[in-house]
């Protein structure tokens, strides 16, 4: 009997772990870029800003609660866009945090209204996709 009750807490442990906790896990680690590609602006909070230097120029790290902007990564170019009106110029990740890189200082704790350049990121969907179906058309072999 020992031997079901400890199958059975483990599957409680199991299921806990999957249906509560993963999903919060999951939502973290990703943006909300990545949840609905098509939106195309969010209220958000700044939560850090920090002096940087691009080429030799003064610029400024900018690390949102969460963001629209995609950053670059796995070949894909980064989006651009507005955090209150000010240019983003870049968005990389660092760990899972989405820096953008920006002319002017934003205030932390202050909120944010982040706007994606949506000719810009639409093309790159385009691109995209239309990169997907030649790569799959291009893998079929005829016989």
């Amino acid at each position: 009997q020992g031997y079901t009750e400890g199958v059975m807490i483990r599957n409680s442990v199991c299921a806990l772990l999957v249906y509560k906790l993963l999903p919060r896990l999951t939502r973290a680690m990703s943006f909300r870029c990545q949840r609905d590609s098509y939106l195309q602006t969010l209220n958000t909070k700044v939560v850090s800003c920090e002096s940087a230097k691009n080429g030799g120029a003064e610029c400024y790290e900018v690390v949102l609660e969460d963001t629209v902007l995609f950053p670059e990564g796995g070949g894909q170019a980064d989006d651009r866009g507005k955090i209150n009106g000010v240019d983003v110029f870049r968005v990389i990740r660092r760990g899972s945090k989405a820096v953008h890189f920006v002319n002017s200082p934003l205030q932390v704790d202050s909120e944010a209204l982040v706007e994606v350049d949506w000719k810009r990121r639409f093309d790159h969907m385009q691109q995209h996709s239309g990169k997907r179906r030649s790569q799959a058309f291009g893998s079929r072999t005829c016989s």
